[in-house]
């Protein structure tokens, strides 16, 4: 019989975390109908479920499944792959968005006996809704309060916007293109600096082709309150039909921030708010690997958002969560002298 186990987290601010993000973590039963639970409503509200098994020599791709799309498809984090059908005997991974939770299916991806596995879950806006604040109409889940919403939008293979219902500019941006083979284009915009890297690569900030992906093709155009710009570039804005998820900052819930790398033996980064649940990091002026870690599954344990590869346990990596931040150690993939970093983190 698995297990699952996931962290509840009190109110902070205007916003209780744990009703709008969870993570689990579960042993694989060969059931083919479990129940994940979140302790937040999936059915109603529709979501983000990213899940990653944790173990084995031989790998597994990260699975993102969303409300908007629909739990009939799911693409592939670390893999510029088009959209991959949900179901039969080789995808059957996640089966429906449930009262409290998900469900998965017997798949050596979700639930194999003798595997274990992480779902990040972000709380969806409930049913999408049509959005016309762009110049190309969307379909829009927000989550206001929690500054996340799915979207979903056609190509106009010219310079475009597309709204993404958030009250603020989005910080974070990933696409992916749903009938493409194409990478995952990610925007980290703070309003002072900005850098597109992609998801499934660990190549740094890709400047040149920033404004084709994010802009005008020949300048960068930073996200408003309403829309961000999208390029006439096969990674964002073509013929296809596109997913973008988007992520604002929240006090006492998300931050997202940058930092400049060390050769002591720790450097604390503060001024989140809070303590972290989850902490993403990728340098942005180097190489790295997209390194993840969690509360759940212990700060030494990162996995790699752009690799299949199992979860790793390192004492080099990030050293604590704090009240007020966290600590990094040693690797060259989260601080060394003159790299810089990026940063995503949620309570």
């Amino acid at each position: 019989m698995g297990f699952n186990k996931r962290l509840f987290v009190g109110g902070a601010g205007g916003i209780t975390p744990s009703d709008n993000f969870a993570i689990d973590i579960w042993s694989g039963d060969n059931g083919t109908n479990r129940n994940i639970p979140t302790g937040f409503n999936l059915q109603s509200n529709g979501g983000l479920v990213w899940i990653k098994k944790r173990s084995g020599s031989g790998g597994s791709d990260h699975i993102l499944m969303d409300s908007v799309r629909g739990v009939s498809n799911f693409i592939y984090a670390n893999d510029p792959a088009v959209e991959v059908p949900n179901g039969g005997s080789t995808h059957n991974q996640l089966k429906t968005f449930d009262s409290d939770g998900f469900s998965v299916a017997q798949s050596a991806y979700t639930n194999a006996s003798g595997s274990t596995y992480v779902a990040w879950s972000f709380l969806g806006g409930g049913s999408a809704s049509s959005n016309s604040n762009g110049s190309i109409t969307s379909s829009v889940s927000a989550n206001v309060e929690a500054g996340f919403s799915i979207v979903t939008y056609s190509g106009a293979s010219t310079t475009s916007t597309v709204g993404h219902g958030l009250s603020a500019p989005p910080q974070i941006i990933i696409v992916k293109g749903r009938n493409v083979v194409a990478g995952l284009p990610t925007l980290y915009n703070d309003g002072s600096s900005s850098f597109a890297m992609r998801l499934n690569q660990t190549n740094g900030n890709d400047n040149g082709n920033k404004t084709l992906m994010f802009g005008n093709g020949s300048s960068h155009i930073s996200p408003t309150s309403s829309v961000f710009t999208v390029g006439n570039s096969d990674e964002t804005n073509q013929g296809y039909n596109y997913v973008a998820y988007c992520w604002t900052p929240i006090p006492g819930f998300s931050h997202f921030g940058t930092y400049d790398g060390t050769n002591d033996a720790t450097k604390a980064i503060t001024g989140l708010g809070f303590t972290p649940r989850l902490v993403a990091i990728k340098c942005h002026n180097a190489s790295s690997q997209w390194n993840v870690t969690d509360s759940v599954r212990g700060v030494t344990h990162p996995l790699e958002w752009n690799q299949s590869s199992a979860e790793q346990t390192r004492s080099d990596f990030i050293q604590s969560f704090d009240a007020d931040g966290f600590t990094v150690g040693t690797d060259d993939g989260v601080s060394d002298a003159g790299r810089s970093f990026i940063y995503l983190a949620w309570a």
